[in-house]
């Protein structure tokens, strides 16, 4: 485990989360599919507050090394936000072209 939180620490977190929803989110499918009896998908920022403990074991952070002042909520939370702002600029660009 580590001892100093870094923000390689918080992406991997971030990147983790993401990976466990996805990884949850598609277990619930096959579930579904094949009887009905799944649970509701969960967000990255649900699967890191639902599982935090797997997630910080498997990037090898100690949940008393992250400091007070860092909030991995947050850091999730803004991730998402950057990815929708990415996506957006990307369908004005795309709109741009076809109007263009």
């Amino acid at each position: 485990m580590s001892t100093k939180f870094t923000k390689v620490n918080l992406n991997d977190i971030i990147v983790e989360s993401i990976v466990d929803s996805l990884n949850f989110n598609n277990e619930q499918a096959v579930l579904t599919a094949r009887d009905g009896s799944a649970q509701a998908d969960e967000t990255y920022f649900e699967r890191y507050s639902n599982n935090k403990s797997k997630i910080l074991k498997s990037v090898g952070v100690d949940e008393l090394a992250i400091p007070n002042n860092v909030s991995i909520e947050i850091g999730i939370k803004l991730f998402i936000l950057l990815l929708v702002l990415a996506l957006l600029i990307n369908v004005v660009a795309l709109y741009n072209t076809i109007a263009g």
